[in-house]
């Protein structure tokens, strides 16, 4: 039976776990932090694919369902998309240990509390270097395949020589009180964007993800958006990195994988992860267990949609006021407006051409790919 040992027990992680234990193969996942899920670095949102890539129909981690967008421009218009399918918000903490729970029932062995620190192999296999920080000691644990889950500063990558050159957003999230009307709110930014969801009817979390100046945006965001005193309203703050997807990112190098955010696999235009770390354990499963190569279907199942995602963030990149308010303004006719309603934002691919013709002012903006 081959031996298999996953660094990093987010959904990257534990659903590669589940699916390679299915398979019959010995996993042991080792999950740096005490509690699973713990702490928070996201948002929650995922679009109506979700339940496909993560491969049943359970919601007992979902705790909002929103079917409307409203995005501003920065002149102050704005342009709801009520969408066919809504959005889902999962509580990432759940869902996290939902996932490692169903990894457990199918077989895995899970370590918290112990970081990787690398690797060597030998005739026998990988031996891992592993520090049990609540033991405070340093263990080895030999295995077959080594698989990085470990997200976007992967350790893993970089002892395996497949870190590459990454970009990074960083992401700063408060969680304030607001009572609102359960509708998601989208504002450009330098970079990135900004956005309040909410988690229930007098919850949000507002936050940003951007390139550059990130702490700095959001204070003025935060002042605008809940006024000066905005701070009295936070009840806690989440935040990291999320990686900008590397189109020659390396994902596979001989027994060792990437996986999640670990191999950059998140939307460069909305900095969303989880269906791209949940169809990337289905490809490093398929690859392992049928002796493929992990790196084709890597690119096959997510190469597409992450580089045209890519584009789309390079041209916003570029974009100034004007620009924005052009578009909110060009979207809200009513052909363009009911594509962007009836598609998800996880597969551009399907959508883009369409909204095009729709409005065919969009192509001016082909200039920003120069």
């Amino acid at each position: 039976m081959k031996r298999i040992a996953i660094i990093g027990a987010g959904p990257a992680g534990s659903q590669t776990a589940y699916l390679l234990s299915q398979k019959g193969f010995k996993v042991t996942v080792f999950e740096e932090h005490p509690i699973i899920g713990k702490p928070v670095q996201c948002t929650g949102i995922v679009t109506s694919p979700f339940q496909k890539a993560l491969g049943a129909k359970d919601e007992s981690f979902v705790v909002n369902k929103i079917d409307t967008i409203r995005i501003f421009a920065p002149n102050g218009n704005s342009i709801d998309f009520k969408f066919t399918n809504a959005d889902w918000i999962v509580d990432r903490t759940a869902f996290d240990q939902y996932l490692a729970n169903k990894a457990i029932k199918a077989g895995a062995e899970y370590f918290t509390d112990h970081h990787f620190r690398g690797y060597q192999k030998n005739k026998n296999g990988i031996i891992l270097t592993i520090k049990d920080t609540k033991r405070k000691k340093v263990i080895e644990h030999e295995t077959d395949i080594l698989i990085g889950a470990d997200g976007p500063q992967s350790t893993v990558a970089k002892e395996a020589g497949m870190y590459g050159n990454r970009k990074f957003f960083f992401g700063v999230q408060p969680i304030v009180r607001l009572e609102n009307n359960n509708i998601i709110e989208v504002y450009p930014a330098k970079t990135g964007f900004c956005w309040v969801t909410p988690i229930n009817s007098h919850t949000v979390k507002a936050g940003i993800a951007a390139e550059e100046q990130a702490n700095k945006q959001l204070k003025e965001f935060m002042k605008k958006r809940f006024g000066t005193d905005y701070q009295k309203k936070v009840i806690e703050t989440e935040g990291g990195l999320v990686p900008v997807y590397n189109p020659k990112q390396k994902v596979q190098k001989d027994n060792v994988y990437l996986v999640g955010d670990a191999s950059t696999a998140a939307k460069a235009t909305t900095a969303g992860g989880i269906i791209q770390a949940l169809i990337g354990a289905q490809a490093v499963t398929e690859a392992i267990s049928e002796k493929k190569s992990y790196q084709k279907l890597w690119q096959q199942r997510l190469g597409k949609e992450m580089h045209i995602s890519l584009f789309m963030r390079r041209m916003l990149n570029k974009f100034k006021d004007d620009d924005y308010n052009n578009i909110v303004a060009w979207l809200k006719k009513p052909n363009a407006k009911k594509i962007l309603e009836t598609s998800s934002r996880d597969y551009p691919s399907r959508f883009i051409m369409k909204i095009i013709l729709a409005e065919p002012k969009l192509l001016s903006y082909a200039r920003y790919l120069l």
